[in-house]
């Protein structure tokens, strides 16, 4: 984590120590987007392991604000509201069940942005790192015989993406973005237990694993000012 603040903050110095050099003709923009998420979340093997992978995608929508310190760098703040699917321990359960659930989040990052052709009239591929938090809320009713979910919950998170945009004029430009999320393990309302931290890899989507990991597809307008 400290590696990844160490590095938001050298590319944020960066953007402002090159504004005097690269300047942009509009700094500002502001985009709209909708797609769809992800969620591998611990116990997401039992959703493949019972025929129900497809439930494990959702839906998001988010509003973004940016500012551009140079034609290169910039930084964007984003929220987005998601629908996400988890899923309840099993090892603790006699028959090793399969207990899904949903439940709601509203989230914000505050992204470095880098474009890689900064000087194209078209295409603009961008890559970014963030970071943020999110806010947990509408959990499902569980049918587990002894765990229970909060009623809302918080977290912090880090994230990586990639941008395409093609501009359509000097002003507006239509764009895909994919991202990869990781939020400490409360995010999903689910901690899982001792014993199924041991018996299971420290991979995303089983126990072991220290973050809540969902994955991001959207396509959205964006305007320059």
């Amino acid at each position: 984590m400290k590696k990844f603040v160490c590095t938001l903050a050298v590319i944020l110095l960066a953007a402002a120590g090159l504004s005097a050099q690269e300047k942009a003709e509009k700094p500002w923009n502001i985009a709209l987007k909708g797609g769809a998420d992800y969620s591998h979340f611990e116990n997401a093997f039992t959703y493949r392991e019972n025929g129900q992978l497809a439930k494990q995608f959702g839906y998001q929508a988010g509003l973004a604000f940016g500012y551009d310190f140079t034609k290169r760098f910039g930084i964007r703040l984003d929220a987005i509201y998601g629908k996400n699917a988890g899923a309840g321990n099993m090892l603790e359960t006699a028959n090793r069940g399969f207990y899904p659930y949903n439940f709601s989040s509203i989230s914000a990052f505050l992204d470095a942005v880098m474009n890689l052709n900064p000087n194209g009239t078209v295409f603009h591929p961008k890559f970014y790192v963030g970071l943020g938090g999110a806010y947990s809320f509408g959990f499902s009713d569980l049918d587990h015989p002894s765990q229970v979910l909060p009623k809302q919950t918080g977290a912090f998170g880090v994230r990586l993406g990639f941008i395409a945009e093609f501009k359509l004029s000097p002003t507006v430009g239509i764009y895909a973005d994919l991202s990869s999320e990781g939020f400490t393990d409360n995010f999903n309302g689910m901690k899982p237990t001792k014993e199924e931290k041991a018996e299971y890899p420290g991979y995303p989507g089983y126990p072991g694993f220290p973050l809540d990991v969902r994955g991001l597809a959207s396509l959205g307008l964006i305007f320059h000012f």
